[in-house]
């Protein structure tokens, strides 16, 4: 069996962006970076991964739009990591648990850039 690594699945925060082109903590499959690009926003490292990666690839791409770890001055890890809530939605890294179920696709490659840890790891 061969993996598909045409599928990348990222995280990414933007408080600027489209709210309903990217919902928080829900996987969103963009099938254009060009078209994705003016909803993206331009705070945090949405729209800088995007165009990073429409320089190189053109995937089939999972954004998962996270709170932004940074927001307080301090990075935040548990923003990036996730967790179920009470009402069953995950966030984070856990939100990646129902990409296969919400889009038909498993991601075989994860970026969490500019949020790289041991933990995050």
């Amino acid at each position: 069996r061969n993996a598909d690594t045409n599928t990348i699945a990222m995280l990414a925060f933007a408080d600027d962006a489209d709210e309903d082109a990217f919902p928080l903590n829900t996987p969103v499959l963009v099938t254009s970076i060009n078209r994705a690009l003016p909803k993206a926003g331009t705070s945090g490292n949405l729209r800088k991964n995007l165009e990073i990666i429409s320089q190189i690839t053109s995937p089939t791409l999972v954004v998962i739009r996270i709170e932004n770890p940074f927001s307080d001055g301090e990075f935040d890890q548990s923003q990036v990591i996730g967790a179920t809530e009470e009402n069953g939605q995950r966030t984070g890294l856990q939100a990646l648990l129902t990409v296969k179920s919400v889009l038909g696709i498993t991601p075989k490659i994860i970026c969490v850039s500019d949020a790289e840890t041991i933990d995050v790891a």
